[in-house]
């Protein structure tokens, strides 16, 4: 930036370094407050650069002196220690430390994931599940919805931070069967056939209706006992039951 140096020292004559010291953190210091132009929330605001290389622009005061501190702008943003958002001390002194501090990516994630979720039912081994609490994406109220960091799902996101990228060929799948739990521990990859088998679709359930050797009364599903329809199967003794129950019904008026 050709007037890095200009700004530089424009910056600095526009700041009162004998601002008020927060009361919610007194060890940091007295603020740095901007006295120029604000924003409508409070922020101060700079024009920086050159009108000649077409680099002139408006920024936000307390970004440009994380500028100024790290030689960088910051990932995603620079919040306040200070909750003072006029404040623009981004390094150490003598008499306290910044103000500013950088909101990365990880941060961001972790700002928007409840770590105090459901226990899985049917998995309680695994623990509560990190629910998700930002925006969802695909899916359907039916079949669920599923995390959504960015342009991404939160829930792969969350993996590849704890285990590195996803083989290729596989998706990832949730053992707790929360679509919105971003809890690493919680994740597996598979195949899409194995994550289809575990999943609650219609499909996967026909298929574990179709492993089980019992009726919910433990009736054996064999060939003597089992009435065979097109798309269901039926206990030929809890049938039988149920007809009895019925015509008693019906005799009783």
């Amino acid at each position: 930036m050709r007037k890095t140096i200009p700004d530089a020292e424009r910056f600095a004559s526009k700041v009162d370094r004998n601002g008020p010291i927060p009361e919610n953190c007194p060890e940091l210091g007295p603020c740095h407050v901007w006295k120029d132009s604000k924003t409508a929330q409070g922020y101060g605001q700079i024009t920086i650069g050159s009108r000649t290389d077409g680099t002139k622009r408006t920024e936000m005061a307390h970004r440009f002196a994380f500028f100024l501190a790290e030689g960088r702008w910051p990932d995603h943003c620079a919040l306040h220690h200070c909750d003072n958002r006029a404040c623009v001390k981004a390094k150490s002194d003598e008499r306290g430390p910044s103000h500013l501090f950088e909101f990365t990516s990880s941060l961001r994630f972790a700002a928007k994931v409840d770590l105090n979720g459901p226990v899985p039912p049917h998995r309680p081994e695994l623990g509560p599940c990190h629910v998700w609490t930002g925006a969802v994406k695909g899916g359907s109220l039916k079949h669920g919805r599923y995390a959504a960091f960015g342009a991404h799902y939160a829930h792969r996101v969350a993996y590849e931070a704890a285990h590195g990228p996803i083989p290729a060929g596989l998706e990832i799948d949730h053992l707790c069967r929360n679509h919105l739990c971003v809890r690493p521990s919680h994740l597996e990859p598979v195949t899409r056939r194995e994550n289809l088998r575990r999943g609650n679709g219609a499909l996967a359930q026909r298929r574990r209706a179709k492993a089980r050797t019992q009726c919910p009364q433990g009736h054996p599903y064999d060939q003597e006992n089992t009435i065979r329809g097109k798309h269901q199967r039926k206990c030929r003794a809890c049938n039988r039951e149920w007809n009895r129950l019925r015509r008693e019904r019906m005799r009783c008026g």
